[in-house]
């Protein structure tokens, strides 16, 4: 900068020097002018204007930065010319085509002006705007520095150019027609991009009464400058300021600098007939070195800034932003405040997203006042509050490499210098012009970027003869340090502390830090006319850590959470620095400082150290990584009980949440959860949402929130998130009650209605009932009460008994309305009763309205429900599995405690089921709750931990829902949440729309399909197997449940059970059996690895889709006695019975008897009897046995044997042999198939059975008296036989055994009917007459056809009556001219016999 000076009064002399002596040739004589305006921007930009573009002072030069348009002009309304000499040094930077740079004189308007055009090929002008005219070709190499001259007079100007290192200039060119008129210089570019240095103005034109220098110039606040004027008039001057706030002038033209900003000075004849006026930019004076008020290289923690968004920590001594998202931090303290500064950083652009940039906001005052400085990737760029991002610097700024900034702002500009952290130099990259000018705060901010943050420095350049040696200061508790102070005042300082409590100061500026906390300390004057103020952190630093454990155990692939604890609990820097001793042991994953995951990865041991960042305290955990053991195979019996239980038909649900999607979506009703419900057979739907419908008034759309006057009746001035991020917004819809019940409509299911009691009257409660009514012919389902566990009710929460005032009017309201509607109140879940219970920030407080509190609301809550049942049809339970820490969870053992924390569930289903006897039970909302993920801020932490997308998690649902069968109390289930993406939900919605299937739709996918095939639950109980009894944690009373290692469920319908869900609790396989039953698998969810990346999730966010999502397995298999349980899963199988099935026989008679003996079978199960004709009786004629067989409804076959042996019998032996006689063609003469055949048993024993066999089938079976040893005789009727051969024998059997007779043979002949013979009666051959038919004597026919010209015409039953004749008779009519062919059919069982053709013709 002294070079640039120097270099500047060169350039001023030689100006002196070329006005006395002659001009180049070419060159106008006249007047050598006065000079009027010089500036070399060695002070910057202070005496222009920049109207649009961006111009930057770079090394003493003005910089066009920008290709667009860019103009700029003198500041102030009094620098304008008319006759003159403009004089600049132009240096083309870039030119990517079409550009140009144009110099305006004698400008007062676009369309008045000469403008001089500079392109590197040469000259043009124009003249009040029209069109351009060439004027010379000298040429303008890019790079150069050329010096251009104007000489201006008249209506004519000629131009000069020359090369930087040329003497003399050269004429390139006049130019005529100037219009004669004053105007300003300005300087415009387009396209290209040039600098600008040296500019001068001479005024040409005498005057008797005109400044003798510069008319625009600037001065320091508290300066003084002589203005000078050529006064040949002898007149006296006036002097005046137009701002005497800003500068005053006396009468001699010394001007005084008071404060920043722009003044005109006037001097002026006595007479007032002739004035002269200044421009004058006051400026605030700077000091160029400056007071370095600010350092902080992290050593020491983030002791000095407040993080306001985002997540940032302290890692190696550097401030990181740890996440992707957007993060803001700024410094503490109200003094921590620069105008004039300097600020220096170091930074590392880490893993980043599209769009991703480091910005410092600088002179900070408000969201309408700062200057941002944007470091993106690709280059440099800011924004100005309120307006729009600009480039200004294109260079790389690469991930992983770090780079050193610095920033320069004074006055209204900020330069800007880069380099990388290995040079030496800064490079100046730009600037920025026209920046707000104003004491502010700096701030920090990272967008879709993780990046370091080291060593940041500010400088102070205010001029004062008072300043402090730091803004802001971090000290110890304990501590004292001076704080260096600069006096030139020349006056005692007094030094103060603003909170002794917190830090003193003596007086020669030692702070003393005292107790944690922040004071200002204030160095003033003893008159006050000088002060300045820092501010003092006092903060506590660490004296110890400790880890949560001293030694821990892990199998291979396990993972567990070691927290770090810093003592004192209010130490400041609680940093830490994690390291292991041998990292093929295990392996440390997390950022945080408080807490690492351990991941064991090989069998041996390792030791983690934690040190803390500020004092260097230890503490180490052993830790042993054992080889997982070999699979022990455990086995479990079942018994099951055959009693049906019937299932809710409305059991599977989910909530549907809705409400906070008001204003975010403009579709309540998606296409995609339609087909979602339907695919998971769905029962019922709940909503519109959970407790936020503590905050949700219906009413078509308008809702409860913060800004609703309503608001403060329920909640006072408590602001409640879910609240403050539901609004409804232009363009989007308002939730009505129809969006509400779509989904449950859709599906043909219930919807439960979750009420807002407190928030509502009772009139708009029932309006929306009857609403209800109209939009659904399903079932209606209620939810009152889910105030109960709001913590913000402020001003208005009733009392419990005022609360269940109003719950009775609204439900004796909507009793009148349907008495069909179910409605339901939120009781208590048994777990979190006694949790509340438990929690000492629930007890009783004498100095607190209990009854008002969470804690008293509770006590008396389930007592007043249990003592008045007359308002609630239901119970509603919401059961949550809670997960506030960590410590000492491993895999396994986050899996016992899921397991455990079921069972506590099922059991405190049960207990509140008696607490309730004849309600139905409800549990409306249920699922995981892990606080320890919802409750981390640090968002890379939060996703580490993100363990709910998990099979092991499904697995805990899907026994979660088995388990509310098995209480026989639950009717209703609802899971939280249908769509979520937090870990709760069945499924997650994509960015795209689409719906990302999570572990937990196949477990309920599994349940949908199991609970739409079955109408009855069976209880299965554990007969043989491991029980394990486990204490419940989280919970500050020691409770143990018993836990067995395999769970069963069964599910069938009122006939039996078909299907078996197993759950393996375990880490080994078990064998499960169920003694007479065999298995077969067909669905498996689960396995070795329930919880994948435990603790160590690799996502970028907690609201990632799973990386690991396995499918549920499909296996075919046979059915078996046993089948194998993989570890930690979830197994359906089919059931059938083994058993054979047996069955009693009891008899109508077991004393002897001559009557028939009926034994009648009893089964020992449903069986289907295949054989005696399905029948479950056989009646014995005589004595002897008989066999019933029979399958039951698995396929096992059985028999049961009936003997009988009391029966009375006559004969002594075998039956007597029978005789056969037929009387075929004895009957009737004719061998037609229609006989009678006869059986005589002459004398002997005889038979109680008789059975006829033709063509060796049976055709005829008759009981026979005993009559021994008379004679036996029956008769069987034959009838039908067609022609052919028979041939019969009979058997005659009794006790002692069968007698068959001889065969006897019957010839049938004449089965077909006789031949039938025609006649007519067309004698006169008119066409109408009578065809008779005649069968004289013979076998009959059944069935007359008449075919005439072989189309049957006419057809007639007939009586067979065999051997006498059959006629018939039909009638033709109408027959034309013709000869006609008639013939005549005789059917029957038989066949058909046709008679003789027959001509009949018709001639008229």
């Amino acid at each position: 900068m002294m070079y640039k000076k120097i270099m500047s009064g060169l350039i001023l002399c030689t100006l002196l020097v070329s006005l006395l002596l002659p001009l180049p040739k070419g060159f106008a004589a006249g007047s050598t002018g006065v000079l009027q305006f010089q500036d070399d921007f060695s002070t910057g930009m202070s005496l222009w204007n920049g109207i649009n573009g961006s111009w930057v002072v770079d090394n003493g030069a003005l910089r066009v930065t920008s290709s667009s348009s860019n103009n700029i002009e003198m500041k102030g309304t009094n620098s304008v010319w008319q006759d003159q000499i403009v004089d600049f040094r132009l240096k083309i930077l870039e030119t990517p085509g079409g550009g140009f740079t144009r110099v305006f004189t004698r400008y007062s308007s676009n369309t008045s002006n000469l403008s001089l055009m500079i392109r590197p090929i040469g000259l043009s002008y124009t003249i009040n705007g029209s069109s351009e005219v060439s004027l010379s070709s000298y040429k303008f190499t890019v790079g150069s520095n050329y010096d251009i001259k104007m000489n201006i007079s008249g209506s004519t100007a000629a131009v000069y150019a020359k090369t930087e290192s040329e003497t003399n200039y050269t004429s390139v060119g006049t130019i005529t027609g100037v219009p004669v008129q004053s105007g300003k210089v300005r300087f415009s570019t387009f396209n290209d991009k040039v600098q600008l240095d040296n500019v001068s103005v001479v005024n040409l034109r005498d005057s008797a009464f005109m400044a003798n220098g510069n008319i625009l110039s600037s001065l320091n606040v508290g300066s003084q400058s002589n203005l000078q004027l050529i006064n040949a008039t002898g007149n006296s001057v006036i002097w005046t300021s137009g701002d005497v706030a800003k500068a005053t002038v006396d009468g001699n033209g010394v001007v005084t600098g008071l404060s920043r900003g722009l003044v005109t000075i006037t001097a002026a004849k006595a007479d007032n007939l002739s004035q002269v006026k200044f421009d004058i930019y006051v400026k605030d004076p700077v000091d160029s070195i400056g007071v370095l008020q600010f350092h902080d290289d992290f050593s020491n923690g983030m002791n000095l800034w407040n993080p306001v968004q985002g997540t940032w920590m302290v890692d190696n001594s550097r401030l990181s932003s740890t996440t992707t998202a957007s993060s803001l931090i700024e410094l503490k303290g109200g003094n921590a405040q620069w105008r004039n500064q300097t600020i220096s950083m170091r930074f590392n652009r880490g893993d980043n997203l599209a769009g991703n940039f480091i910005s410092i906001k600088l002179r900070y005052v408000s969201e309408s006042d700062y200057t941002r400085l944007l470091i993106r990737g690709t280059g440099l760029s800011y924004i100005k509050a309120g307006g729009t991002e600009q480039s200004f610097y294109s260079g790389a700024f690469n991930q992983g490499i770090d780079y050193d900034i610095k920033l320069a702002a004074l006055d209204d500009s900020v330069q800007v210098y880069v380099k990388s952290a290995a040079d030496a130099d800064y490079t100046f990259v730009g600037a920025i012009s026209n920046v707000a000018y104003s004491f502010g705060k700096v701030q920090l901010t990272t967008y879709n970027l993780k990046a370091t943050i080291d060593d940041i420095k500010i400088w102070n350049h205010e001029s004062s003869k008072l300043v402090m040696g730091t803004k802001l200061a971090a000290y110890a508790r304990g501590n004292s340090a001076p704080i260096p102070i600069t006096n030139k005042t020349g006056k005692n300082v007094v030094l103060s502390s603003s909170n002794h409590a917190v830090a003193t100061v003596d007086q020669t500026g030692v702070v003393t830090a005292v107790a944690k906390g922040q004071a200002t300390i204030t160095a003033a004057t003893y008159d006050g006319s000088y002060q300045d103020k820092s501010d003092v952190v006092v903060y506590v630093r660490p004296t110890g850590v400790s880890l949560n454990k001293a030694s821990t155990s892990l199998y291979v692939g396990e993972s567990e959470e070691l927290t770090a604890t810093i003592a004192p609990t209010d130490a400041d820097n609680l940093f830490t620095v994690w390291s292991i001793s041998d990292p093929s042991v295990a392996s440390l994953v997390g950022g945080a400082s408080k807490s690492r995951a351990i991941k064991a990865l090989s069998a041996g041991t390792t030791t983690v150290t934690v040190t803390t960042v500020d004092g260097g305290f230890s503490a180490t955990t052993q830790v042993t990584v054992n080889p997982i053991p070999g699979p022990t195979v455990s086995s479990a019996e079942f018994q099951i009980d055959t009693t049906p239980n019937a299932l809710s038909p409305y059991l599977l649900g989910v909530h549907n949440e809705q409400v906070l999607k008001i204003g975010r979506v403009t579709d309540f009703q998606p296409a995609s959860h339609d087909n979602l419900g339907m695919e998971l057979k769905l029962q019922n739907v709940r909503g519109p949402d959970g407790t936020g419908a503590d905050f949700y008034m219906y009413n078509e759309g308008n809702l409860i929130n913060s800004k609703d006057p309503r608001y403060e009746q329920f909640y006072g001035n408590k602001t409640i998130g879910a609240i403050e991020n539901v609004s409804l917004k232009p363009g989007f819809p308002g939730l009505s009650l129809a969006n509400s019940y779509h989904l449950a409509n859709t599906l043909g299911v219930p919807y439960v209605y979750d009420l807002n009691i407190i928030s509502q009257s009772v009139d708009e409660i029932l309006t929306q009932i009857r609403q209800m009514k109209q939009l659904t012919t399903q079932p209606i389902y209620v939810e009152m009460g889910n105030e109960l566990y709001s913590i913000f009710f402020d001003k208005a929460f009733p009392s419990v008994n005022e609360y269940i005032a109003k719950c009775k009017l609204i439900y004796q309201g909507i009793k009148n309305i349907d008495p069909t509607i179910k409605i339901g109140i939120v009781a208590v879940a048994k777990d979190l009763e006694d949790r509340i219970a438990a929690d000492p920030n629930n007890q009783p407080d004498p100095n607190v309205d209990w009854g008002a509190t969470q804690g008293g609301r509770v006590a008396a809550w389930n007592q007043s429900l249990a003592q008045d049942t007359s308002f609630y049809d239901a119970i509603i339970v919401h059961v949550y599995s809670p997960i506030p820490y960590l410590n000492d969870l491993t895999n396994s053992k986050m899996m016992d405690y899921l397991y455990t924390y079921n069972q506590s569930a099922l059991e405190g289903l049960i207990i509140q089921k008696n607490q309730f006897p004849g309600k139905e039970m409800w549990v409306t909302e249920w699922s995981s709750l892990p606080t320890v993920i919802f409750g981390e801020t640090d968002l890379n932490e939060k996703a580490r931990k993100q363990f709910m997308k998990t099979p092991g998690f499904a697995i805990h649902s899907m026994e979660r829902v088995l388990q509310m069968i098995e209480s026989g109390a639950v009717t209703i289930t609802d899971v939280h949440a249908m769509v979520d993406p937090q870990g709760f939900g069945i499924v997650q919605q994509a960015s795209n729309g689409d719906l990302v299937k999570l572990p937990n739709f196949h477990v309920f996918k599994a349940l949908g399909d199991l609970l739409d095939a079955n109408s009855s639950y069976y209880k299965i109980n554990l007969a043989q197997g491991n029980v394990q009894n486990e204490k419940l944690r989280f919970i500050a009373t020691n409770v143990y449940y018993n836990v067995s290692d395999v769970g069963a469920w069964g599910f069938g319908d009122a006939s039996g059970i078909k299907k078996v869900v197993f759950a393996n609790r375990t880490m080994n396989p078990v064998n499960v059996s169920v003694p007479g039953a065999a298995l077969k698998t067909n669905w498996i969810y689960g396995g070795e690895n329930p919880l994948p990346d435990y603790l160590t999730n690799p996502n970028a966010s907690w609201l990632d889709a799973p990386q690991v999502n396995p499918l549920p397995e499909a296996p075919v298999s046979s059915f078996a006695g046993q089948i194998q349980l993989k570890p930690y899963s979830m197994t359906i199988v089919d059931i059938t019975d083994m058993t054979v099935p047996t069955a009693l026989v009891a008899y109508s008679s077991t004393t002897p008897t001559n009557d028939i003996v009926v034994a009648s079978i009893t089964p020992s199960e449903h069986v289907t009897i295949t054989n005696n004709g399905g029948s479950n009786s056989y009646s014995f004629l005589m004595n002897g046995s008989y066999t019933f067989e029979f399958v039951d409804d698995a396929g096992n076959q059985g028999t049961a044997t009936a003997t009988v042996n009391n029966m009375i019998t006559k004969s002594k032996g075998v039956p007597g042999k029978p005789d056969l006689s037929n009387d075929n063609g004895f009957d009737t003469g004719i061998q037609d198939g229609n006989y009678r055949v006869k059986m005589d048993m002459w004398w002997g024993d005889n038979g109680r059975i008789y059975k006829l066999y033709e063509n060796d089938v049976l055709i005829e079976t008759q009981i026979l008296g005993d009559h021994s040893p008379s004679a036996q005789s029956t008769v069987t009727s034959v009838t039908y036989k067609m022609n052919g051969t028979y041939r019969y024998y009979a058997e005659l059997t009794n006790t002692f055994g069968t007698t068959r007779s001889d065969i006897m043979t019957v010839i049938v002949t004449q089965a077909t009917p006789a031949k039938p013979v025609l006649s007519n009666d067309n004698w006169d051959g008119d066409g109408n007459f009578k065809v008779d038919m005649n069968m004289w004597w013979g076998t009959n026919g059944t069935t007359y056809h008449l075919y005439e010209n072989d189309i049957l015409i006419y057809t007639q039953a007939m009586t067979s009556r065999t051997p006498t004749a059959q006629s018939a008779m039909a009638t033709v009519a109408n027959r034309a001219i013709g000869t006609y062919e008639y013939r005549a059919e005789l059917v029957n069982h038989a066949g058909a016999v046709s008679s003789d053709k027959m001509i009949v013709k018709v001639t008229k």
